[in-house]
């Protein structure tokens, strides 16, 4: 049956089919604690494509589930259906009115890419959700989100105008205002849809308003069960209000109208620290009376993660002391005047209430969007533990009324301490949305059965307190079987009456809202799993073994977010769920759980799954699980290879550094011979691509330079440095190690340069892990000594410092402390360059720059480091403007860019955000990039002249 499904929908449709198992494995997740694997994949191209996909599937009896980011935490768009991905081809922002203030959308635009389009007329949309950078439109329609500012602009239900729906039945329904009055009659099937519905809504408006009043909790963030109060409280019922929060079990979201809001003219962010979480939560009451914008809460849960968390890294200096909460405050004004008089008020509010030890205003962007940061990564932070024991999904989403919460939480506590656990709490304070994370371990049954029963009872005192489970996440699968209970039975058989009207065959995501899943079923992390443990090359310990550090990957989808950060360059130009870190750390954990067959783990599907990942690292940081795709893939290509064998390109391109060495001993030939017509010919029978030119070697390498020219030879002379000299500079651009040697020298240091040893980066890439490792023990036994005398070790080439400073502590097995003190000595140039300014100013040195500077950090760098500090240094020594281009990896990525197979594709990740930058810049400006590689994709794409930081300041010498 599949089979043939498959190829009628590839032969009737223009988008992707895809059937294969790595592709359902890929979604078959989200970010809930479930896994089930589809049928199918389709990602639609145009209205056409959904209608003959529904028909189709409606031919062979099959569901279908729309899909947007797939970051819901409730497994609300999974199933055993065909899943319709609308994320890929249908994100055309169609319409904007701004006098009317509305816009028309297709269901797969990101939330941030509206928001940017709207931000440049000073507008926005009303509901931000956390997961703005992937959460689509049609998902957040879907779920009925809100986010931070529902104090201001609701939910979606709040916002959404009207809904293009395409039904069960094939026909197309414009969701908008209905006269339930009209006469219908019965000629078509959309007259009998609309007579059928019209005598639905009457019978709510006459039967159970009443019930609908009483029962529905009185609070606005609610997104639980259909939105039968929009039937009840309308004069005129809005059929797309019905449509929101329904999770797809109505029907197909094809076109999106919303309203659209004026973005505050100023605001002001207020930090409220309290040592205890019930103080924070009294005090909160009494802000509502100055208007608030937003108010949001933070555990010290989420602190305490975020302090150790890569991607906070520097980023947290305004906390104070050792919080127990945390309120953000925000208020916002059409005039500064007003806002400031508002601020004073509540300032003096805020002293006149000693349970708060400190708060202050943020009062630049920086900080601000660091404090917005540690807010919006708090689930990532707390499920970023390494233990089998995890913050889990299931009561993250309780709503209480505001008034009460305080009261709730006691309460909630003291249940979960009986229970022997603990949780984190951080949320949407300010409506009474809390995010609670109990800490379970679902690999022991008896853990498995306290989720459910925690569930049942929490419920309770949920309905208790008046409140809702479902606040902001809606019910999916771990929810659905509480609705009756939350809601009653006279309403439950409401709902399934709406659902047989928009769905009388049930084949729109079924088993969610109405006739739920069983919740026990399906659960991604089980009592009955029994992990593949990989023996691997690289030490994986601190990762909890190779099975577990995959499995940290708890699907929140940071790695879809595109136009900013590392992290993902592949799927920044496909758009492709299957390019995402999250799809190939999910592929490596069906091998692993035995989902498929152990031999896939070397298999040819396996190599495709992972053949664009550029190993950037930007997932070791920006996924909130850090997440280290880079190591796994070394790891995975060391297994392929050991069974396919390497090839000779790879044996090339992992030995460069001894065929750079036998290349510079005859510089001009090797030359020639390397941009003749028969070399280039013969490169490209290995999978080189021949119009990518090939760097070529310096007449005169480094060491012979450093030897003429070195003239102390102290070994112990009291203000030395290690130049730790890479094949690059040594072999390619010694000019770069001649810049940092005449910095250096010229700020009074002695330059040691041990012998010449490559760090191993290039074997590390291609799967050479045990060649990788003898490299790594020899560069660090001639490394050592030094190390133990109190030297840096100073690098100029990113991607080989922090080849030392990353995975060497996954190569070496050596003593701990020895090991952890070698890492600290090594230091980037740029690192150095700033310490020793902290130390002493080191700037009069140095010449002031006018030309502004347009800089390019590689992503080893932003990734493990960060490029803060080669920023600091350019605008403290230079005295210049300095520009960081936002772009992530350039996309030559080593030998990445040079292969046939990827060499196109290289090219359109420098177009999507590096090359159309720099072609912008003015002639005047000057633009550094400290990678080798990252400097040859410049030059290659753009033509631009490109230097590395050291030979810029080099020629600002006094």
């Amino acid at each position: 049956m599949r089979d043939k499904l498959k190829s009628e929908l590839e032969r009737e449709i223009e988008g992707d089919v895809k059937f294969d198992v790595f592709s359902r494995n890929a979604y078959s997740t989200d970010a809930s604690i479930y896994q089930i694997q589809p049928i199918g994949i389709v990602s639609p191209r145009s209205n056409a494509d959904i209608l003959i996909v529904n028909e189709i599937a409606k031919s062979h009896g099959i569901p279908l589930i729309p899909r947007g980011a797939g970051t819901g935490i409730t497994g609300g768009c999974l199933g055993k259906a065909l899943i319709l991905d609308f994320s890929k081809y249908l994100y055309n922002i169609e319409s904007i009115d701004y006098n009317k203030q509305e816009v028309i959308c297709q269901p797969g635009v990101i939330q941030d890419q509206l928001n940017n389009r709207l931000s440049k007329q000073g507008y926005r949309l009303g509901p931000d959700t956390s997961t703005g950078n992937r959460a689509t439109i049609g998902g957040m329609l879907a779920n009925n989100s809100s986010g931070a500012h529902s104090m201001r602009y609701g939910k979606m239900v709040d916002n959404v105008i009207a809904a293009e729906v395409i039904l069960s039945s094939g026909a197309i329904k414009q969701c908008n205002t209905f006269d339930q009055t009209i006469n219908y009659g019965s000629k078509n099937d959309d007259s009998k849809f609309n007579t059928q519905l019209a005598n639905y809504i009457r019978f709510v408006r006459e039967n159970l308003a009443d019930e609908i009043t009483n029962t529905y909790p009185k609070i606005r963030k609610r997104v639980s069960g259909y939105n039968l109060d929009e039937i009840i409280n309308a004069e005129n019922v809005n059929l797309a209000k019905l449509i929101a929060g329904s999770e797809g079990t109505l029907g197909i979201t094809s076109e999106i109208t919303l309203k659209i809001c004026r973005n505050p003219n100023f605001c002001y962010l207020y930090v409220l620290f309290f040592h205890d979480l019930i103080d924070c939560l009294s005090f909160m009451p009494g802000i509502y009376e100055y208007d608030p914008y937003s108010i949001e809460l933070i555990d010290d849960k989420i602190v305490t993660s975020g302090r150790v968390s890569p991607a906070l890294k520097g980023k947290l200096d305004w906390l104070n002391g050792e919080p127990g909460a945390l309120l953000l405050v925000e208020f916002d004004s059409e005039s500064e005047s007003a806002l400031k008089k508002k601020s004073n008020h509540f300032e003096r509010h805020i002293t006149n209430h000693k349970t708060c030890y400190h708060f202050f205003r943020a009062k630049n962007n920086v900080t601000i969007n660091n404090i917005w940061q540690l807010r919006k990564t708090g689930l990532g932070l707390l499920m970023a533990k390494r233990t089998n024991e995890r913050a889990i999904a299931f009561l993250e989403d309780i709503t209480i009324p505001p008034e009460t919460v305080a009261d709730f939480i006691v309460e909630f506590r003291s249940y979960i301490k009986e229970k022997g656990k603990e949780s984190g709490i951080y949320g949407h304070a300010g409506e009474g949305c809390i995010h609670f994370r109990p800490m379970l371990d679902l690999k022991q049954q008896a853990e498995t059965e306290l989720m459910f029963e925690m569930l049942d009872d929490i419920s309770s005192l949920v309905k208790h307190y008046g409140g809702t489970l479902s606040g902001e996440h809606g019910d999916g699968i771990v929810r659905s079987w509480l609705i009756e209970k939350m809601f009653g039975k006279k309403i439950c058989d409401s709902f399934r009456e709406l659902k047989a009207i928009f769905d009388p065959e049930n084949r729109m995501n079924p088993g969610k809202i109405v006739n739920p899943l069983n919740p026990r079923e399906n659960l991604r992390t089980n009592p009955h799993q029994n992990n593949i443990e990989i023996k691997t090359v690289q030490d994986f310990k601190i990762d909890g073994g190779f099975s577990f550090a995959i499995e940290m990957c708890n699907g929140n989808g940071e790695c879809r977010k595109i136009n900013k950060g590392v992290m993902c360059p592949s799927f920044q130009v496909t758009g492709d769920e299957r390019d995402t870190t999250r799809a190939r750390a999910q592929s490596l954990m069906s091998v692993v759980k035995g989902i498929i067959p152990e031999d896939e783990f070397t298999g040819k599907n396996m190599y495709t799954i992972l053949d664009l990942c550029l190993q950037c690292k930007g997932c070791k940081k920006e996924c909130p699980s850090q997440i280290d795709m880079a190591k796994m893939k070394s790891e995975f290509l060391y297994h392929y290879h050991k069974k396919h064998g390497q090839p000779l390109r790879n044996k090339i391109f992992g030995n460069i550094d001894r065929i750079s060495h036998v290349s510079s001993i005859f510089p001009r030939l090797s030359n020639c011979i390397l941009n003749s017509k028969l070399s280039r010919y013969g490169l490209k029978t290995i999978g080189i691509h021949p119009s990518h030119s090939l760097t070529t070697f310096s007449k005169q390498p480094f060491s012979k330079w450093y030897k003429l020219n070195h003239k102390f030879k102290h070994k112990n002379y009291n203000n030395s440095v290690i130049l730790f000299i890479d094949t690059f500079t040594e072999y390619n651009h010694p000019e770069i190690g001649i810049a940092a040697y005449n910095v250096l020298k010229q700020l009074g240091k002695n330059v040691i340069v041990p012998e010449i040893q490559c760090c191993g980066r290039p074997l590390i890439s291609k799967g050479f892990l045990d060649e990788a490792k003898l490299k790594a023990y020899r560069l660090h036994s001639s490394l050592a000594n030094y190390v133990e005398q109190g030297y840096d070790i100073i690098g100029l080439e990113p991607s080989c410092i922090f080849t030392l400073k990353d995975d060497y502590s996954n190569l070496l097995n050596i003593d701990t402390d020895k090991l952890n003190k070698f890492i600290a000595a090594c230091i980037s140039i740029d690192s150095y360059l700033e310490k020793i300014q902290k130390q002493h100013s080191i700037s009069d040195h140095f010449k002031k720059l006018k030309n502004k500077i347009v800089f390019h950090g590689h992503c080893h760098q932003k990734s493990l480091e960060g490029s803060e500090p080669s920023i600091r240094v350019l605008e403290s020594l230079l005295q210049t403007e300095v520009e960081e281009i936002n772009s992530g990896c350039c996309g030559m990525a080593g030998s990445f860019g040079y292969e046939t197979e990827h060499y196109q594709f290289s090219q359109k990740i420098g177009e999507s955000r590096l090359f159309p930058k720099i072609r912008s810049c003015n002639n005047s400006d000057i633009l550094i990039a400290n990678g080798t590689s990252c400097r040859q994709q410049i030059i290659h794409g753009t033509k631009a002249d490109v230097k590395h930081l050291i030979q810029v300041l080099e020629q600002r010498l006094l």
